[in-house]
């Protein structure tokens, strides 16, 4: 047999090993609780993040009309939000009070880096605090592992 033909059927083999391995594998991720509960929670958190654009968006509709902001995201619903479900983040399963999120109502010269609302719904692991989403003023939207910036340091004079 040429060393062309032991080449082609070794590689072959391992093409196959690697299938099967990766299919193995794949397979006993895939039935871990964990695993499963994580991808739900990225899914949750993806639809958290909808969610607080179309709240960003009725919070600017509702200052366009009034000239400031509400009182209470709950104020927003039925003339500003269509849907009540949106005041509720898809990982909050009590669903108490008006809201999931926490709302730091703004002022106009509130600057627009300022946090408006809060998600602290998401955990990835038990017993871990949970992944935090942040929409600002402006609408940006920063996610877990969030940290504001340093202020600079003082400058040291000699």
């Amino acid at each position: 047999m040429s060393c062309l033909k032991i080449g082609a059927i070794s590689c072959l083999v391992l093409v196959f090993v690697i299938i099967v391995g990766s299919y193995w594998l794949y397979r006993v991720i895939a039935s871990n609780p964990a695993f499963k509960k994580g991808i739900e929670e990225a899914k949750a958190m993806a639809q958290c993040t909808v969610q607080l654009q179309e709240l960003h968006r009725a919070l600017e509709r509702y200052y366009a009309k009034n000239g400031k902001y509400p009182s209470s995201l709950g104020k927003l619903y039925p003339d500003y939000l269509e849907d009540k479900k949106i005041l509720f983040c898809p990982s909050d399963k009590a669903h108490s009070g008006e809201s999931s999120y926490i709302y730091y109502p703004p002022s106009p010269k509130t600057p627009d880096s300022a946090v408006v609302l809060e998600c602290r719904h998401h955990i990835l692991i038990e017993g871990q605090p949970p992944q935090v989403i942040r929409l600002r003023k402006d609408g940006r939207i920063e996610g877990a592992g969030y940290r504001p910036p340093r202020a600079p340091s003082p400058a040291k004079t000699r």
